[in-house]
């Protein structure tokens, strides 16, 4: 009811209502491919995404530190686990559960063949690590940090 007024139709409304979820689905799939470094959105990349977040979820990661330090994971087929969680240990404040740390390997395996796939269909890892960095921030201010450090530099 709120959108009618915006529309000549009814039928536009119901176009751009049936439109709306495969528009945001293609780009969601394009944010979150973005984030985790892959050249394709398909459905493994989405099986992985669902079980990363689940994962991350649980374990409470920090979600900005983690997908940045996804662009430095080694992505050789069996990498040790040790170093898989090593490149990742700084996304959380407390140790992942040994439950937590065995989701967070078989998560980073599935990510490193993803991106193994990619390369042999010629991508390139230096683009992979470019796109990553500008997709996934160092840090991601939060309003109400800016607004008490605006007002500090307002009243001096």
């Amino acid at each position: 009811q709120a959108l009618r007024p915006l529309t000549n139709s009814d039928l536009d409304l119901s176009n751009a209502v049936r439109s709306f979820v495969p528009t945001l689905g293609r780009f969601a799939g394009e944010a979150r491919r973005n984030k985790m470094g892959l050249a394709y959105w398909d459905s493994d990349a989405s099986l992985l995404w669902k079980a990363l977040n689940s994962t991350l979820a649980d374990a409470r990661a920090d979600y900005t530190i983690f997908f940045r330090s996804l662009a430095d994971i080694p992505l050789e087929d069996e990498a040790p686990a040790a170093l898989l969680l090593k490149a990742v240990a700084d996304s959380f404040y407390i140790q992942p559960t040994v439950a937590q740390q065995h989701k967070l390997i078989t998560c980073l395996r599935a990510l490193a063949k993803l991106v193994r796939r990619d390369v042999e269909c010629g991508h390139s890892l230096l683009d992979r690590r470019a796109v990553m960095l500008k997709t996934n921030p160092r840090v991601v201010p939060r309003n109400w940090i800016l607004e008490q450090a605006s007002d500090l530099v307002e009243t001096g």
